[in-house]
């Protein structure tokens, strides 16, 4: 079972990771993990999945211990 809680405050929102709001067609960023750049991948497909980026289209690829993002669309 789950509690409810009460006039528990609603965090501001946070600050954008990832510039995809920014990036037009052809732009990329780079984003480096050492440990284990799949998770990286998870986590960005995660933030494309969004509805404010249905309009977009992105790709991915693991390089040098990171991930590469580019606008494709």
């Amino acid at each position: 079972m789950f509690e409810i809680e009460k006039d528990i405050p609603i965090p501001k929102n946070r600050r954008r990771k990832y510039p995809f709001d920014k990036m037009k067609v052809g732009d990329s960023f780079y984003v480096k993990d050492e440990r284990d750049p799949s998770n990286i991948v998870s986590s960005l497909c995660g933030c494309v999945r969004i509805k404010r980026y249905a309009d977009k289209k992105f790709r991915t690829q693991i390089e040098n211990g990171g991930v590469r993002i580019w606008r494709i669309e």
